[in-house]
């Protein structure tokens, strides 16, 4: 393995027009394996209990890996390129960069994003080398200043986890794409999912999942008669879709996005079966990011008085807990009486966007009389996580 870190490979990385490798992201993909195997094995424990929206923390979201024939200076910036390219999809939940002068500038100085880059061989099972990828860390700090110059949205790492329910015609029979499945459709929708920083799951069709799901009845009602597997995965949002072979290899496509919030339904023409599953994972990232990704703007101040904290952890908890949001930029400390405490958000979220973050996370309840207008402060009481 070969590991150059930022400080010692300090070059200038001018853009430079290739044909971009093929993406492969083997250590997210072993992390979303490994979550789903844990998220199944907790729902044995949870599955007789109510939860709120369990978000998933995307710790994966600033690093991209590549498939590269050598370790070429040439092949490495352009896979430099296109994986910042990729972090500022992630971040901001678009599904195409706007033209934008800063960002153009940014791709001609690469080294400033990254923060290292290393090399490691891939094998096989049969310890067999296969190839090369090159892994790539980027700077959080310098992406989202990047992002906040560029006046550009930031969709959160903390994401909800979206469950796939994808029924497709395979010959005269339709079936449900499922986890277990390793054909070259799964590889595209993991790809995509991950070039969008989608958190999702897929039934595994295992004996469990064939007594919920039918895959020959798929439809959106369907949803209903699949709420265990939701609870099962731990999702938070389950994107249904049927997808009918139409002529001259072109397919229909219903999608059903459901959420806390109620049910979409969109329904489209696409190409082939490769096209039209790139295009429902890219239209379940769509929604997501339109829901939850904070616009760019002036930074404000909103207040808000939280209720309930007792002793210093509990303080520190609710310090944290907003803290962690990307798009608040500072916390600060206003006032204390008694179990209150009052704090000022320094952001460019209004109260309605950080409102879908409080309500399904069920960490902060607003009181009942609480107003969120600019002349009140507003009132939450803080609901420990024990």
């Amino acid at each position: 393995m070969i590991c150059v870190d930022k400080r010692r490979c300090r070059r200038q990385a001018p853009r430079v027009n290739d044909e971009r490798k093929k993406e492969h992201f083997p250590i997210q993909l072993i992390k979303e394996i490994m979550s789903v195997w844990l998220r199944r094995l907790a729902w044995l424990g949870l599955s007789c209990t109510s939860f709120a929206m369990q978000a998933a923390n995307l710790d994966w979201l600033y690093d991209v890996e590549f498939s590269v024939s050598d370790q070429s200076e040439q092949e490495r910036l352009v896979a430099l390129q296109d994986g910042l390219e990729i972090v500022l999809i992630r971040i901001t939940g678009l599904r195409k960069l706007p033209d934008s002068p800063l960002i153009d500038e940014a791709f001609n100085n690469l080294d400033a994003y990254q923060l290292q880059f290393r090399y490691e061989q891939e094998r096989a099972l049969d310890d067999e080398d296969v190839g090369m990828r090159l892994i790539i860390n980027y700077d959080e700090n310098a992406v989202r200043a990047l992002i906040r110059d560029a006046e550009l949205p930031v969709w959160s790492s903390q994401r909800p986890r979206v469950l796939f329910l994808i029924s497709v015609v395979d010959g005269r029979h339709r079936t449900v794409l499922n986890e277990a499945d390793r054909s070259e459709l799964q590889s595209i929708i993991r790809a995509t999912a991950l070039r969008r920083g989608v958190a999702y799951s897929q039934p595994l069709m295992d004996f469990a999942d064939r007594t919920i799901l039918r895959e020959g009845a798929i439809a959106f009602n369907f949803v209903t008669s699949a709420a265990p597997l939701k609870r099962r995965v731990q999702a938070d949002v389950v994107s249904v879709v049927r997808v009918d072979p139409l002529v001259f290899n072109q397919h229909r496509v219903w999608l059903s996005i459901h959420d806390a919030t109620g049910q979409r339904t969109q329904v489209f023409d696409s190409g082939d079966l490769k096209t039209t599953v790139v295009e429902i994972v890219d239209r379940s990232a769509d929604y997501l990011a339109t829901r939850y990704a904070v616009t760019a703007g002036e930074a404000s101040a909103l207040h808000l008085a939280v209720t309930g904290i007792t002793d210093i952890v509990q303080y520190k908890a609710v310090l944290d807990y907003l803290s962690k949001w990307e798009f608040i930029d500072r916390v600060l400390l206003s006032a204390v009486v008694h179990d209150r405490i009052e704090f000022e958000l320094r952001t460019a979220s209004t109260w309605e966007q950080l409102s879908i973050y409080f309500d399904e996370d069920g960490f902060l309840i607003r009181h009942p009389v609480a107003s969120q207008s600019s002349d009140r402060i507003a009132e939450f009481e803080w609901q420990d996580p024990k």
